[in-house]
C-alpha cells in the first residue's frame, strides 16, 4: 500500500515556537537576508525527546550567546559568527 501526500499533510503538525526558538535577547548580532551561498545556517536538531521540555530552546540560546562571545574576543582557529536570523522575535538560526 502506497500513502499518498495527502495523508502525510494531514499527519503534520505545527511545533509551537516556545518548544524550538528561543526568545532573542536585545544584545544579539542580527544578520538579515539575503544571506551568502558560503555561509553556513546552523539550525536547531529537531528530535521529539526534546518537545515540550523547554530544553532546545535553552540549547539553541546557549550557543548563540557563546558565538557572540567569541565574535567580541576572535580567535583565528575558530569558524567566524556572522549573527542570527531573527522571525517573530525568536532566533531560528544562526549563521557561520
Amino acid at each position: 500500500m502506497r500513502i499518498k501526500l495527502e495523508h502525510y499533510r494531514e499527519c503534520l503538525q505545527r511545533l509551537p515556537d516556545e518548544d524550538v526558538y528561543p526568545k532573542a535577547p536585545s544584545d544579539i548580532t542580527v544578520i538579515s537576508p539575503p544571506i551568502g551561498k558560503t555561509l553556513f545556517l546552523k539550525r536547531p536538531k529537531l528530535h521529539l525527546d526534546f518537545l515540550g521540555t523547554g530544553l532546545l530552546p535553552k540549547l539553541m540560546l546557549h550557543k548563540a550567546e557563546t558565538k557572540e562571545l567569541l565574535l567580541r574576543n576572535p580567535h583565528p582557529h575558530i569558524v567566524r559568527y556572522h549573527g542570527c536570523l531573527i522571525k517573530r522575535g525568536r532566533i531560528i538560526l544562526t549563521v557561520q
